[in-house]
């Protein structure tokens, strides 16, 4: 399977969830919060969990600091240069939104800490488990203020065609 090949296979299974109910804490497997859309798609499609070794008081901060993946970050860029860094962003890719603080009670410029997740599906828009919605939905950069709020962007592509090559070459050798 080639990068592009996964990133659309992320894409397809992070649909799969559009619209389930959006609800912190979650309770069962048809609902999410942010991070657990996110992390259901990479562990059901790869058997991984995108907060591996993470640290921090959050599960969106312990995606951050996981091992897993390359971190891009966005939080000392205006507008107008994170407008022109978004077509880095390829689909598949975890976007990290600045909406708390480091003591997780109102976000403040100065810290960027991320309090929410989204899924990169391309042109712009992302999947995420908006709780002001209620349900899992798809939004565009280009809304709210979204890309005001963006701190970067993590890539788990290259951790998981290694893993995924690693565990073919193991299968080969038996």
């Amino acid at each position: 399977m080639n990068e592009n090949q996964l990133r659309q296979l992320i894409k397809l299974e992070s649909l799969k969830h559009l619209n389930k109910i959006a609800q912190v804490p979650n309770k069962t497997y048809d609902c999410f919060d942010c991070e657990q859309l996110i992390n259901v798609v990479y562990r059901d499609l790869f058997q991984i969990s995108i907060r591996k070794d993470g640290y921090g008081k959050s599960s969106t901060t312990k995606v951050l600091t996981s091992s897993i993946g390359n971190f891009y970050n966005f939080s000392k860029l205006n507008i107008e240069e994170k407008k022109k860094k978004i077509f880095q962003i390829q689909i598949g890719d975890i976007l990290f939104f600045h909406t708390q603080s480091l003591d997780e009670q109102s976000p403040t410029k100065e810290n960027w800490y991320p309090g929410h997740l989204g899924l990169y599906l391309g042109n712009q828009t992302f999947i995420h488990a908006k709780s002001s919605a209620g349900k899992v939905v798809i939004s565009n950069l280009n809304e709210e203020n979204y890309i005001d709020i963006l701190v970067g962007y993590k890539n788990l592509i290259p951790y998981i065609l290694d893993k995924l090559e690693t565990e073919y070459l193991d299968t080969y050798k038996r």
